[in-house]
């Protein structure tokens, strides 16, 4: 019993010690995303941990890319921080994804577009966005 006791008074004490480490006066002051045009910022930041009046710390900043990655509307995602009046601001700067505007058959000389739109819809096929971790991986039809 004692034993534990002393255990749980090291582990606690190491915690504040870490925390006053990590503290240090790195306060998040304020979160901006740059780079956005399609995607809402209150939308990116909804989905962030890292929030104003927090203690900036790595491992929350590494949970909020793989969030963001894991959306599937980002290419690229930079984390920045400059010095401001009560603390730090740390920027988020997107790269989204380009949009499909256009789908282009070359070579079906045979076959009209209709055709080959009709064919894709009687198998279920839609053009949609790929998951990050599947590009890649590509799907052939046959006509």
């Amino acid at each position: 019993m004692k034993l534990g006791l002393i255990v749980l008074a090291l582990v606690v004490s190491v915690i504040t010690t870490n925390a006053a480490q990590i503290s240090s006066g790195q306060t998040i002051e304020s979160v901006e995303i740059r780079g956005n045009r399609r995607v809402r910022a209150e939308t990116i930041k909804y989905r962030l941990l890292t929030k104003p009046g927090d203690v900036l710390r790595a491992e929350v900043i590494r949970r909020d890319i793989k969030e963001l990655y894991a959306q599937g509307f980002f290419e690229d995602i930079r984390v920045e921080s400059e010095e401001g009046k009560n603390g730090l601001i740390i920027i988020f700067t997107v790269k989204e994804r380009p949009l499909i505007r256009a789908v282009e058959f070359e070579g079906a000389n045979s076959i009209t577009r209709s055709d080959i739109l009709e064919k894709l819809k009687q198998r279920k096929i839609s053009i949609s966005q790929e998951s990050p971790y599947e590009a890649g991986k590509t799907k052939q039809v046959e006509a």
